[in-house]
């Protein structure tokens, strides 16, 4: 059909639409355009009182966390008392960003 339609400029009045590979670009190209949006809303915004009281719970001392849902490289940093629950989670500030963005962003 190309060459009985011509190329060029009017080419694409005759095809039967974008590409496969034309249409995986744009839906990468909204993924990347959404996941900006939603990290720029979550560093601007102040999370409201719910969620700062739940992070705040998440980040407890002697917190007990739940098989396999931390990390590997949570459960790399994370000290533990003798009977498992988190010991000093809130002063390793490296620690609770790591935690705040995995939960954020990953689970």
């Amino acid at each position: 059909t190309e060459n009985r339609h011509g190329g060029g400029f009017f080419r694409k009045f005759w095809s039967k639409g974008p590409s496969a590979e034309d249409k995986q670009k744009d839906r990468i190209m909204k993924l990347k355009i959404r996941v900006k949006g939603v990290v720029k809303s979550v560093t601007r915004a102040w999370p409201p009182d719910s969620i700062m009281n739940f992070f705040e719970t998440y980040f407890t001392e002697g917190n007990y966390f739940p098989p396999e849902f931390l990390l590997q490289c949570e459960l790399d940093r994370i000290e533990f008392n003798d009977v498992g629950g988190s010991r000093r989670i809130k002063e390793n500030k490296a620690l609770v960003r790591i935690m705040f963005v995995n939960f954020i962003l990953v689970r």
